[in-house]
């Protein structure tokens, strides 16, 4: 499974805030897929900073990514 997002979306946060736990639950927790996250750039100048910082974070530790 793969994730086309953008961290300051308002469709994908609400996606990532219903769906995704229940898609992780049900699938990636049991091997039945992989996931995958690319970050597309929907909204400008703030979507690059936001995915600045989350790949940062991901750099330096990451586990904190997915949380």
């Amino acid at each position: 499974m793969i994730e086309f997002g953008d961290y300051k979306c308002p469709s994908c946060k609400a996606w990532s805030e219903h769906l995704y736990p229940q898609l992780m639950k049900e699938y990636v927790d049991t091997s039945k897929v992989k996931f995958a996250y690319i970050n597309v750039l929907f909204h400008g100048e703030e979507s690059e900073l936001a995915s600045l910082a989350v790949e940062s974070v991901f750099d330096q530790d990451p586990e904190a990514f997915w949380k």
